[in-house]
């Protein structure tokens, strides 16, 4: 690109992208501009960080730098877990640095800016909740709610009620009409705001994915080929559809449409931190004060006895995180700083030991050291250890040779779906060619600078996509 040009990009919140190739037939709208602008598939780091994905995309930082991963958190140099907000963020959004009048919506996790000059809503319509609905200027919020009313079912702290909801079929009512109400809105600011950055995620995909993912996956125990809500996450991924085919329809003819998704979705291995805990028992690597602890990943400092503790479990909501007890680092770390790496060496060699005994198949994929991915200067509060579940299946009985059996009896009348770590880009406009490349989540922020015609900002650690 050498010229400014409007861009328009349209956040589709956890959409997996072999759905999107699975049903093209029943998306032609999305097929048609894969097939005619520059697509990738992004790597992310939710791959091991799975909370970190859209702050990594709207600050162009990875969460050593940007010092948002999971929505609990451990406060570095104590044992206390706290929830995250959204003002955590150490980074501020690319937005507030380009030149481009803008329109942001619903970017999920990205604080308001009060000194922003140009419009921003937050949490109207987002998934994740790390704030509260309000919008810059404060007249936008009145006018929107007024004009538009609130969004379906998103209000308040929707990812932690939606586990509790089994009402599916309603809940895929509440998830349509919530895509047709952002694309009204979607449409209403282009016209009146005529920005040069346009940008507003749609949080049901993600929604969808949690609450939908069981009824058409066949490796689920409840999965019932009859069940009549068996395409309700097609016809959602189809509605998405359908609403971008209006939305590009209704763009300057010399626009840029971008279309992205932080990372994508799978079954839930359902292996949570309370499992991880259970194995850090067993394995001996956690010692707890009491017979049976509870919330262990909450209040590792109440629950465990640190004297004897060499590491424990963070909360998590996708990977299992586990922190190091380090003398000097933690209140009462024990293990040596000399010692880091032979501790992190056996609870990877431990736990990778554990095998599902109806299957053979190992519970473990993978335990990456965020230490090795990750260098920024956060990077001492992140956890040490990431544990990447084996998602084949559920983790309900396993077993090691050397540590016994393991058993858990998670929910399975859940919606049975839970993140992976890829994500992707489509970019469709003048002079974007056609082409596949891979990318990475931290390339979005430079590759619409760069449509806009302005330079990376310094802090940035990826790079354009855009020639």
């Amino acid at each position: 690109m050498t010229r400014k040009t409007p861009v328009y990009v349209v956040g589709l919140d956890a959409a997996d992208h072999e759905l999107i190739e699975r049903w093209a037939d029943h998306m032609p709208a999305l097929t048609r501009l894969k097939a005619n602008g520059m697509y990738s598939i992004l790597d992310s780091t939710a791959r091991v960080c799975s909370g970190s994905a859209w702050p990594s995309i709207v600050t162009g930082c990875d969460p050593s730098m940007c010092g948002v991963y999971s929505r609990y958190q451990i406060e570095n140099g104590t044992y206390n877990v706290h929830r995250v907000k959204a003002e955590d963020n150490l980074i501020e959004p690319f937005w507030a640095s380009l030149k481009a009048k803008s329109v942001v919506i619903d970017a999920p996790k990205a604080p308001l800016l009060q000194t922003f000059e140009n419009a921003q809503i937050v949490e109207w319509g987002a998934y994740d909740h790390y704030s509260r609905f309000c919008a810059t200027p404060d007249s936008l919020a009145h006018e929107l709610i007024t004009e538009f009313g609130e969004h379906p079912f998103m209000p308040n702290d929707f990812e932690v009620k939606l586990n509790k909801r089994r009402d599916f079929s309603e809940l895929h009512t509440l998830l349509i009409d919530g895509i047709l109400k952002k694309q009204k809105l979607n449409l209403s600011l282009v016209k009146k705001l005529n920005p040069d950055l346009f940008v507003s995620v749609f949080g049901e995909t993600h929604a969808a994915g949690h609450a939908l993912w069981r009824f058409q996956d066949k490796r689920h125990p409840l999965y019932d080929a009859d069940d009549s809500m068996r395409d309700a996450l097609r016809k959602i991924y189809i509605a998405i559809d359908q609403v971008i085919d209006e939305f590009n329809q209704t763009l300057p003819e010399d626009s840029v449409l971008v279309i992205l998704s932080s990372h994508g979705f799978e079954l839930d291995s359902m292996a949570g931190e309370d499992f991880l805990s259970d194995l850090l028992i067993k394995i001996g690597i956690s010692v707890p004060r009491h017979p049976q602890p509870r919330y262990a990943p909450y209040v590792p400092g109440l629950t465990l006895d640190m004297a004897r503790t060499k590491a424990f479990c963070l909360p998590t909501d996708l990977q299992g995180y586990i922190r190091i007890n380090i003398e000097g680092r933690e209140p009462n770390g024990i293990v040596l700083p000399e010692h880091y790496k032979s501790v992190c060496q056996k609870i990877e060699d431990d736990l990778m030991s554990f095998s599902h005994r109806n299957s053979g198949k190992p519970l473990v994929k993978e335990v990456a050291r965020l230490h090795d991915i990750f260098d920024g200067a956060f990077a001492s509060a992140l956890p040490d250890l990431s544990v990447i579940w084996n998602t084949d299946q559920i983790a309900t009985e396993v077993s090691s040779q050397r540590y016994g059996v393991v058993q858990q009896q998670p929910d399975l009348s859940t919606g049975g779906g839970n993140h992976h770590g890829v994500g992707w880009i489509l970019v469709h406009g003048p002079g974007v060619g056609g082409a596949r490349v891979n990318g990475h989540v931290l390339d979005v922020a430079p590759t619409i600078a760069r449509l806009l015609g302005e330079e990376p900002r310094d802090h940035w650690q990826g790079s354009s996509l855009i020639a």
